[in-house]
């Protein structure tokens, strides 16, 4: 019987587990490495799309690792599927925000692309725009505290963002807090790297929501 992934987590653990088993015999020293990605052949069709695998605090997966003849905790791994052929890049970038703590940005009703459409990696890859949003490279660091211009009462002001997609001082975020968890937050997009326009957007934050982030044009 063939098993279609994305599979149950009970199988895709069991995936994980005998692929890096299988590199662990083979000499690879999983220790070197916090997390993995599993890339099966172009003929491998089984394996149809790229879930992200991260464990079970509470049921850890461990593998023996022959390089240092010691077990070792396996916390993450992307296992590519036969999109990756088709997306490239843009796959292994969204998967690895998973990994990092990103949530998906599409709607699971309705609508797939009605919060973010194209503007950021975690929603539509094949989108215009495909980067991480400036409150997700924030998050990671990317953005410094000092580039993000905050407003946590109520008043009104002005900043100006510099692009989100240069280095260098300035501000790169405005962020207008609007309650206890949420806020309205807006970047500059400038068409770099990018054959379309990508003007000044404004973003509403629902950290405690799945539907996270919604943008404003």
């Amino acid at each position: 019987m063939t098993t279609r992934y994305p599979a149950p987590t009970t199988t895709h653990r069991v995936y994980v587990k005998d692929a890096l088993a299988g590199a662990a015999d083979a000499g690879l020293n999983l220790a070197d490495s916090d997390m993995f990605y599993i890339v099966p052949t172009s003929t491998a069709d089984a394996i149809t799309h790229t879930p992200t695998w991260v464990q079970n605090p509470a049921t850890p997966t461990q593998i023996w690792n022959k390089a240092t003849n010691a077990w070792v905790t396996i916390k993450r791994a992307v296992t590519f599927g036969q999109d990756v052929w088709n997306w490239g890049y843009k796959v292994a970038d969204h998967e690895t925000g998973h990994t990092f703590g990103l949530p998906d940005l599409y709607a699971f009703n309705g609508e797939q692309h009605q919060y973010v459409g194209g503007w950021d990696v975690m929603g539509k890859v094949s989108g215009h725009a495909p980067q991480f949003l400036g409150w997700h490279a924030w998050k990671f660091g990317w953005i410094n505290d000092n580039q993000v211009s905050c407003l946590d009462t109520n008043d009104t002001y002005s900043t100006t963002l510099n692009g989100v997609e240069h280095g260098g001082d300035g501000y790169k975020l405005a962020v207008i807090q609007s309650s206890d968890t949420t806020a309205y937050v807006a970047e500059s997009r400038k068409a770099t790297g990018s054959p379309l326009p990508q003007p000044l957007r404004a973003v509403e934050s629902r950290p405690s929501r799945r539907d996270s982030v919604r943008i404003h044009s």
